[in-house]
């Protein structure tokens, strides 16, 4: 289960993959908020978190932006009118035998 939340002053963070030292924050047994970075940062620089892996229009829908780096989670939606048909498909279609 996935669940996301926007975290007042956690949620200032930029974003920045795990592979490339994005963090993430969680619950503790008391309630409090605990931010886990995945590498050394030294005192005083900036801390970055891990937003998740999202398609590009997620990105762009939920954040604003879309990351300069290849985004393997990206896809493509596509909708089709109603009796359309992709290029190279058959169509197929069961005729039902009229009675008489």
């Amino acid at each position: 289960l996935v669940t996301r939340h926007l975290v007042p002053l956690v949620d200032l963070a930029n974003h920045c993959p795990v592979m490339d030292g994005g963090g993430s924050f969680s619950l503790d047994s008391h309630g409090y908020i605990c931010l886990k970075v995945h590498r050394d940062t030294p005192m005083g620089a900036e801390v970055f978190l891990d937003y998740g892996g999202r398609s590009n229009e997620d990105w762009l829908l939920h954040y604003g932006f879309m990351p300069f780096q290849h985004n393997i989670y990206d896809s493509v939606s596509l909708v089709l009118p109603h009796g359309a048909q992709v290029e190279g498909e058959r169509e197929t279609q069961t005729h039902g035998s009229e009675g008489g």
